[in-house]
């Protein structure tokens, strides 16, 4: 055999991006992106509006976020990325009411822990703040201030983590226009809203505006999600919703009075002290939160469990 050279083959290197697999790519990968961003650039419009107040203004919202962001980044983006290949899969292979099955118990799972997550929060905001930032010139009215936003920022959580999921519902569903067209009116809400509330309530109105967004995020994909496919077992939603929010009001009174009794109890003078409060607390919650759940008989706590226990195998491996 000749060698390649003596045949007068030339072989020149190079890199085609014009191909079906690529355009696909990209068709999908910026509208996503824009998505998965939607959260962090009305948290950037919070702290534009928030610039012409004090110095103190915006620490205090940026300690808050940082709080808010926790059970969003945890619960929303766990729960939405794992359930996403498997609604791809059902979708493309055209097995409707399994993609169906799959977006609502991602939905009733993601209520499941973004409720009592809310409601934790919001009763554990200032011995949890107290001991994360209270030390230094941190003082009392700070601590205050920041419990006042976390409050408000956190009335968002399960707007902006039940976003993620029907999001996912339709890329899954390889349309990735509706979502865009959402994301650019939430982004004009939240300006308008804050230019709005920031006058009227300062930098809780920035929090209020933020808030109101991301459930108006969740409520308008919602609603095209439903045109798009038709019923999404809505009512399986609405009665996991019921339950989360009947189980989280029990584990909020018995943690409003464990807080009362804890801050006369056991003083929070001390760092450790201030750790041991906020322990105390979220176990006791947590507890009382999974005894409503078999009391209610929800569903919803297999597949946490199992996500759980994934986790856990991963990180020994």
């Amino acid at each position: 055999m000749k060698p390649i050279k003596d045949t007068g083959f030339k072989y020149y290197p190079g890199i085609s991006l014009k191909t079906e697999g690529v355009d696909k790519f990209f068709s999908l990968f910026w509208p996503m992106l824009l998505g998965i961003s939607v959260m962090q650039i009305n948290l950037l419009v919070n702290q534009y509006f928030a610039s012409g107040l004090e110095d103190s203004v915006i620490s205090a919202m940026s300690n808050a976020q940082t709080i808010m962001e926790m059970p969003v980044t945890l619960f929303g983006g766990t729960i939405s990325l794992s359930i996403f290949p498997t609604m791809s899969e059902h979708f493309a292979t055209g097995s409707i009411d399994e993609y169906k099955k799959d977006l609502s118990l991602s939905m009733r799972t993601m209520l499941f822990v973004t409720i009592p997550s809310v409601a934790g929060l919001i009763v554990i905001r200032t011995p949890l703040i107290r001991a994360m930032f209270y030390q230094g010139n941190f003082s009392e009215s700070d601590i205050e201030k920041v419990a006042t936003l976390l409050m408000i920022y956190s009335l968002g959580i399960v707007g902006y983590c039940c976003r993620q999921v029907l999001s996912r519902g339709f890329y899954s569903a390889q349309d990735t226009k509706t979502p865009v067209r959402i994301n650019i009116v939430i982004l004009t809400l939240n300006i308008v809203l804050s230019i709005i509330f920031v006058k009227l309530w300062r930098e809780n109105g920035l929090a209020l505006a933020y808030a109101v967004a991301g459930f108006a995020s969740m409520t308008l994909l919602s609603i095209f999600l439903h045109k798009k496919l038709g019923t999404m077992r809505g009512g399986e939603m609405v009665v996991s919703a019921v339950k989360s929010l009947i189980a989280s009001g029990v584990m909020y009174v018995v943690l409003y009075f464990l807080r009362e009794f804890l801050m006369d109890a056991l003083p929070p003078e001390r760092k450790l002290m201030q750790i041991i409060h906020v322990v105390i607390l979220i176990f006791v919650g947590v507890l009382v939160y999974f005894i409503m759940v078999l009391m209610l008989r929800m569903q919803e706590v297999t597949p946490v469990i199992g996500m759980l226990k994934r986790k856990f195998s991963r990180n020994k491996n």
